[in-house]
């Protein structure tokens, strides 16, 4: 039964689309075809492609099989009355896991809180958890996954809770089977290192949560929650004869607190411009009258320039020979610039990654330290993610990778910043880069020249590097020799 009814949802979808079955378009496309004209079948192919993977996070949450179907549909509700809004390149997988599971524990406190005044009514002791059923391996590393940056997450989501190969994950994310293995590996490995700080094996939560078969969406469910969410972009009222009255309540209460969030990120961006003005003007103020005509201002205060204390070497640019290096009895260490150190620009890193490929001076060096040009910008806090520089070999496989804080960085102007790092040895043509995934309204912007000299890239380790042409990114690893 679930079968035939399956396989006449799919024929009616692909009579919709003229370039072929609906299984051939990417979460972008059909979003926009549901959002742009409302289309029913557009949104039934989502929720016929996600519905197993969001079933499976809420009853992972949740334990119960109908408050489950609640959550989960109350999640499919979210998307359609958030379609419009979605980001649409790559999968909606990860937006959809990160909705299902906040629903789901919303909806196991809600249910945990209306136990105990059960409990307490009829006299009985109430329960000491929130779901005696609960999987709490599970619903940790639930908890893990959804903290994780979109780009592993999502990788991690079609893979494990969807049950794709890497290449089919590459096809729905648009991106190189590669990058899916990459992000996939170090995803895991983030994964396990929160998992560990938590006390939880990693082993045993990912036999509990990921290796699990996937369960069928139930047809009853698919159908119900496909005519709901059609009806739900009308109103709630045109939604309660078709959609479950706990799916509603959840919806509406993520929906509220979706616009809550956006509003207060509205107003956190007008404090921080407020405050840049104010600022500016009590500066303006603090300098005082500007002169009037016929008079000077007074000369600049100088002082005897500060000796730097490394040898800095500029690099030709890609192609030539670098030049010899100047012994330094007091300090051997070089520091190797392939920009100008003038500023002609600024790019945000969004999870992409900025890289420059250098030449050591010799063949038994070691880097001590990077120096980045740039500064942060966000508010109030700073996400949970640390800013990441990494090392790889010349072909951009990764050697090494170091993390510090995201406040290392200061608000405002850009300027040097030195992080000390693990001396590691480099080979003799190494690539130096920096990794951050910013928040909406948080990330790190790295400086660079007027100038490309060929030797500045966009990409992260394992990935396909793309030339940077805007100029040279302003990062300059410090390096000395072995011992």
């Amino acid at each position: 039964m679930a079968e035939t009814a399956k396989g006449a949802a799919l024929r009616r979808l692909e009579a919709v689309f003229e370039i072929g079955p609906a299984g051939d378009l990417t979460d972008g496309e059909l979003l926009g075809r549901f959002a742009s004209g409302r289309d029913d079948r557009a949104f039934a192919a989502i929720v016929d492609r996600h519905g197993p993977m969001v079933l499976r996070v809420c009853r992972g949450v949740l334990g119960d099989r109908h408050e489950a179907e609640d959550a989960a549909q109350a999640a499919f509700l979210v998307l359609a009355r958030r379609a419009g809004s979605i980001e649409r390149r790559g999968s909606a997988a990860g937006w959809l896991y990160r909705v299902a599971r906040r629903i789901a524990v919303r909806s196991r406190v809600a249910s945990a809180r209306r136990r105990e005044v059960e409990a307490l009514a009829g006299g009985a002791r109430p329960p000491s958890g929130a779901d005696g059923a609960q999987d709490v391996p599970a619903a940790e590393l639930h908890e893990e996954l959804d903290r994780l940056p979109e780009r592993y997450r999502a990788p991690l989501v079609l893979c494990y809770l969807e049950g794709l190969t890497h290449e089919q994950a590459a096809s729905r994310l648009g991106c190189p089977r590669r990058t899916v293995e990459t992000r996939l590996a170090r995803g895991r490995a983030r994964l396990r290192e929160t998992l560990l700080r938590r006390g939880v094996v990693p082993s045993a939560a990912l036999v509990a949560a990921s290796l699990a078969a996937i369960p069928e969406a139930p047809a009853a469910w698919l159908e119900a929650t496909i005519l709901a969410g059609s009806a739900y972009t009308k109103g709630r009222s045109a939604a309660a004869g078709v959609a479950s009255a706990a799916a509603l309540s959840l919806a509406e209460g993520a929906l509220t607190t979706m616009i809550a969030k956006k509003a207060l990120v509205a107003a956190a961006a007008s404090l921080v411009l407020g405050g840049l003005a104010l600022g500016g003007g009590l500066r303006a103020a603090a300098r005082g009258p500007e002169p009037g005509p016929g008079v000077s201002p007074p000369a600049p205060a100088t002082s005897a320039p500060v000796p730097s204390p490394t040898q800095e070497i500029t690099l030709p640019r890609a192609g030539s020979k670098p030049p010899a290096v100047a012994s330094d009895r007091k300090d051997p260490s070089r520091e190797l610039a392939l920009d100008d150190g003038k500023m002609a620009g600024k790019r945000s890193i969004a999870g992409g990654g900025h890289a420059v490929r250098f030449e050591a001076p010799g063949d038994d060096w070691t880097l001590t330290s990077v120096r980045i040009h740039g500064a942060r910008y966000g508010y109030p806090r700073a996400p949970r993610e640390n800013f990441a520089v990494f090392l790889c070999d010349e072909k951009f496989q990764k050697i090494a990778e170091f993390e510090f804080p995201y406040a290392r960085f200061e608000r405002g102007d850009s300027r040097w910043v030195t992080l000390e790092i693990k001396p590691t040895k480099v080979p003799r043509r190494f690539v130096l880069g920096v990794d951050f995934d910013p928040a909406q309204t948080k990330g790190v912007f790295v400086s660079h020249d007027a100038q490309s000299g060929g030797t500045s890239f966009v990409g992260l380790p394992g990935e396909e590097f793309r030339p940077f042409k805007q100029g040279d990114w302003m990062i300059r690893p410090r390096v000395e020799p072995g011992k």
